[in-house]
């Protein structure tokens, strides 16, 4: 990996995936969007996505805001949801949506989320 590429861990325990190495700064929210609101149901995400008529939806974990062509996620349970924010383009958390869809299903024994600054991309490995 590239010197200056986040990365975060998750690992596939029983019958889930659990983070397994550092949070790597902001890169968590976006983690614990995918472990705790998203998990098998992808496709809902990447609707609310694709729907211009809503720009704000608040999960378990996360809030998800849209700001033109970016996404704030945050932390729903936060004093200060804005305090501690991720920030990524819609396109890209589609394409992360769409691999974590895959993956998901393929239940490899290991995802790496990395963000080089600007784009994000999931990886499994066994």
């Amino acid at each position: 990996m590239a010197r200056n590429m986040k990365y975060i861990k998750l690992k596939y325990r029983g019958r889930s995936y659990h983070l397994s190495e550092d949070y790597a700064d902001k890169l968590y929210l976006l983690a614990y969007f995918l472990l705790c609101d998203v998990t098998s149901s992808a496709a809902n995400s990447i609707k609310w996505l694709n729907d211009p008529s809503v720009d704000y939806a608040a999960i378990n974990f996360a809030f998800l805001e849209k700001e033109g062509d970016i996404i704030i996620i945050g932390r729903e349970s936060a004093e200060n949801e804005y305090e501690d924010i991720f920030e990524i383009k819609v396109n890209n958390l589609i394409e992360v949506l769409e691999k974590w869809k895959k993956l998901y299903k393929e239940k490899p024994k290991e995802i790496i989320i990395t963000y080089d600054g600007q784009h994000v991309d999931l990886i499994g490995k066994d």
